[in-house]
């Protein structure tokens, strides 16, 4: 009986866990701040939840190729929510 009420804690513990580590382990993966080596940037964009790239470069009325060249260390395959990227310089 015992085992039967510690096994849905135990898997409870494993997700919080689970959680914590993708949360931390994300954090330095790519930066939140894309456009920080841009020294000359003159407008910003906040990357909504569910943009992408495209979505940013639409928005903007900026080229996929301007968008790289004010942040060249941007990845369109890990945009995520909340990071800043530059959009004019």
């Amino acid at each position: 009986m015992l085992g039967r009420r510690i096994s849905p804690f135990l898997l409870l513990l494993a997700m919080v866990i689970a959680a914590v580590l993708c949360l931390h382990a994300d954090v330095g993966r790519s930066p939140i701040f894309a456009a920080a080596h841009v020294k000359h940037c003159t407008g910003l964009t906040v990357v909504a939840s569910t943009d992408t790239c495209c979505d940013v470069v639409r928005k903007d009325g900026i080229t996929m190729k301007q968008l790289f060249h004010l942040n060249p260390h941007l990845d369109c395959d890990k945009i995520r929510f909340g990071m800043t990227l530059c959009t004019r310089g």
